[in-house]
């Protein structure tokens, strides 16, 4: 019988569950997404000896696998950590970086919120979210946050500049390397455009995306709101936002 190929990346072992996703392993490793992970482990901290890729989804059809379309990996790892030689747990979802924005719309004398409300299948049912939207491979921060504006608002930033950076957060990193970029936009509208990206459906079509806005006046009442949404990117956004302008 043939063995299956060996694989290794910086001279760390790499192999997959199956023979299929073994043979993906050359293409999985020019993915800047798997090498940003990568990249990034502190290899003074962990002695990491071998990792095993358990399932792969690509954003795109089967015969059109390239690096540049990876879209999630699960992983196993042999790792140690180097001060105690003790054993790390070693399961990771690995889904890259992603972008969210809080924006606030002055029309007239007041000011708004917008939320956007999609339905999504992880949590069964519909979420009120900040709008937001996964890291490419092109990794221009600003530039993605821009796309994701427009496609989930309908607005449009004329410059990047008028992005305010708010940081970045872990959200579950116990399992997942996802690191979220925050930033804040503040615009103006007139009551007629402002009507109009409130009444449209968003999102973008080839993603099957259906986003309905939702506005929220920024008025006291609107942290007790962040707390019964559940939204962690638009609550830290949100204080974020706030403490800076105090």
């Amino acid at each position: 019988m043939e063995q299956p190929t060996q694989h290794f990346y910086k001279g760390i072992p790499i192999a997959g569950s199956t023979p299929a996703i073994n043979g993906q392993i050359p293409l999985i490793l020019k993915a800047a997404k798997f090498k940003n992970w990568f990249d990034k482990l502190d290899h003074s901290a962990i002695d990491l000896q071998s990792i095993t890729i358990t399932d792969v989804d690509w954003f795109c059809a089967p015969t059109a696998i390239a690096p540049e379309k990876l879209g999630f990996l699960k992983l196993t790892a042999k790792v140690f950590d180097r001060k105690t030689g003790k054993p790390v747990p070693g399961i990771a979802f690995i889904r890259g970086g992603a972008v969210a924005v809080l924006i606030r719309v002055v029309v007239g004398s007041s000011a708004y919120f917008i939320m956007c409300r999609q339905l999504r299948f992880p949590v069964g049912g519909y979420t009120l979210e900040a709008p937001a939207g996964m890291m490419d491979a092109s990794a221009d921060i600003s530039g993605v946050m821009m796309k994701e504006i427009a496609e989930e608002t309908g607005l449009v930033v004329p410059n990047a500049a008028e992005l305010i950076d708010l940081g970045r957060f872990i959200p579950s990193a116990g399992g997942c390397d996802e690191s979220i970029r925050l930033f804040a936009w503040n615009t103006e509208l007139s009551k007629e455009a402002f009507d109009e990206i409130t009444r449209k459906i968003h999102g973008a079509a080839e993603e099957n995306e259906t986003i309905y806005l939702h506005i929220f006046e920024d008025d006291a009442s609107f942290p007790q709101k962040l707390q019964e949404i559940g939204d962690p990117k638009m609550e830290i956004a949100y204080w974020r936002y706030k403490f800076s302008n105090i």
